[in-house]
């Protein structure tokens, strides 16, 4: 087996044999990049890529009331493996689809990931995208991105604003992608 270089799968366009390959699942993308790459740097950044690449803004979920999921739990422990549960679910559901909003992005990232045994966090926080917003205190959180740890060091991704930027009104999504927001 011939380990792919970063351009080959950075460039996916779904004809060559490592973006051929069966990525229907989060745990066949993983095993892929796993097999695929060996240092955690190009294991984030193929994971980055591939998103952003594949990856569409669903335009017709802004600005929708997100969706509010309940659940009980009695302890710490299954506490945190019913919200790994939906964020698996969620990050299914976004690599099946190949469209959601930041916190799809952010959270297939993450699952991908933690497959892959890289450290990553999803981070919520206020995106200043206006020149109006210069200045001005952060309010509610309106986007999510990730932060992985490669060799003891903290980056910041965003796969979502790799993947292109929203224009018009009504808005549209143009796909775009921008490895600037990697490790940025």
């Amino acid at each position: 087996f011939k380990q792919k270089t970063e351009y080959e799968i950075y460039q996916c366009d779904w004809s060559s044999d490592v973006c051929s390959s069966d990525l229907s699942t989060t745990e066949k993308f993983a095993d892929k990049v796993n097999t695929t790459f060996a240092l955690p740097e190009e294991k984030a950044r193929a994971i980055f890529s591939w998103i952003a690449r594949h990856v569409d803004y669903d335009v017709k979920s802004l600005g929708k009331p997100k969706k509010v999921v309940s659940f009980s739990y009695s302890s710490i422990e299954e506490k945190r493996i019913k919200e790994k549960q939906i964020q698996q679910e969620l990050a299914r559901r976004t690599l099946r689809r190949k469209k959601g909003i930041c916190y799809g992005y952010s959270t297939l990232y993450k699952i991908i990931c933690d497959y892959t045994d890289l450290e990553c966090v999803i981070i919520s926080g206020t995106a200043k995208i206006l020149e109006s917003d210069i200045g001005r205190i952060p309010g509610t959180p309106n986007h999510t991105w990730n932060a992985v740890n490669i060799n003891g060091q903290w980056k910041l991704v965003d796969a979502t604003w790799g993947a292109g930027y929203l224009n018009g009104s009504p808005a549209r999504f143009f796909a775009e992608y921008d490895d600037i927001y990697f490790f940025t």
